[in-house]
């Protein structure tokens, strides 16, 4: 599966940019990986919380925040300004798949 220049294999549970993996951490792997099963679509706060961390974690937006923002400096060319890992406002997070 691929977004730009990142690359994801989910057999090998690898990350690749410009062909240089990705070290993502385990919640961030989680993360990227529900969002790139998902494309296109906004994925709610709570989603993604329950799926990548467990049921006890539905209030955690704090830091689910801090998890995209990690894996934003990753994967973007500009995690200021995303294109990737887009911001549903209020609601959650969208992987769009381009074109950049």
């Amino acid at each position: 599966m691929a977004a730009g220049e990142v690359v994801i294999d989910l057999g090998r549970r690898l990350a690749t940019k410009r062909g240089v993996p990705v070290h993502l951490t385990p919640t961030e792997y989680a993360l990227l990986r529900y969002l790139a099963t998902h494309p296109e679509k906004v994925v709610t706060h709570g989603q993604l919380l329950r799926s990548t961390m467990g049921g006890g974690y539905d209030n955690a937006v704090g830091s689910l925040r801090v998890f995209i923002a990690s894996l934003r400096k990753k994967l973007e060319d500009d995690p200021a300004n995303p294109v990737m890992v887009v911001t549903g406002p209020g609601v959650g997070y969208r992987f769009s798949t381009g074109p950049y």
